[in-house]
């Protein structure tokens, strides 16, 4: 979902844009020692997208100046709103439970502890059905699980790297993902008390526009956003599949 030099060009053409990218650049900034703004830009010196700690703070400054863009440029106001994985933190700013500030916090501190995991583990997208998946899976016990139900056949597998590489030497359609920890596994519990510490004192709000967990498949009020949930959100498995069944059983359509 990222590149080298994404939003480059909207930056230089929406002043909407740009302007929410400056105004997340200034919230992360309390937590972060390089800017948003440089990594965007390919200033010398700004860190990599490879990194979990950078990758995922730019994916929210920029997803965020999106729908920004879109309420207020193109006048697109969304019924109610999901977020898949990390994405929710985007989510529950737009819905109005978080502040831009209390946002930026999540995905910087958040990020940090999740990058001491790196190298650890690794992510594939499978296009079968969970179901499916079972077979391959088994043999190898707790070294790798699902970790998203994207869909009917469109799943997330995480675990130990050799193991990934394995299975994707079995399944020749799946896809390998750009990340180095193992989603939503056992591992992600040995950065659950520094996750829980960064994030104390959080100060969720009821929501302004509804919204959606992946975590819990349902309807969310806002205030139990804490720092317990953004830890879950990491930790379990991410049920999309399910949450748009919810929506669509709630009346919504896509």
């Amino acid at each position: 979902s990222e590149w080298p030099n994404m939003a480059r060009s909207l930056a230089q053409i929406s002043d909407r844009f740009r302007e929410q990218l400056e105004a997340c650049d200034r919230s992360l900034s309390d937590h972060l020692d390089w800017s948003v703004l440089d990594v965007l830009n390919g200033v010398e010196g700004a860190p990599g997208l490879d990194r979990t700690d950078v990758v995922q703070p730019v994916l929210f400054a920029v997803s965020a100046a999106l729908t920004t863009l879109w309420r207020l440029r193109v006048g697109i106001d969304p019924d109610g709103i999901v977020g898949h994985s990390i994405g929710e933190v985007t989510a529950a700013y737009v819905a109005g439970a978080l502040s831009l500030d209390d946002a930026a916090r999540i995905v910087a501190l958040r990020s940090r502890a999740l990058a001491r995991l790196t190298g650890r583990g690794a992510v594939a997208s499978v296009p079968l059905s969970a179901s499916e998946l079972e077979v391959y899976l088994k043999p190898h016990g707790e070294r790798v699980s699902i970790a998203a139900y994207d869909g009917p056949n469109a799943t997330l597998i995480a675990g130990d790297p050799e193991i990934i590489d394995a299975l994707l030497g079995e399944l020749e359609a799946a896809t390998r993902l750009p990340i180095n920890y193992a989603i939503a596994t056992t591992q992600i519990e040995g950065v659950r008390d520094e996750i829980l510490a960064a994030l104390d004192g959080l100060k969720p709000r009821a929501v302004v526009t509804p919204l959606y967990s992946t975590v819990r498949a349902e309807k969310l009020v806002g205030r139990e956003l804490d720092a317990e949930y953004w830890y879950r959100n990491v930790r379990m498995q991410t049920r999309f599949a399910d949450t748009i069944a919810k929506m669509i059983a709630d009346g919504y359509r896509f």
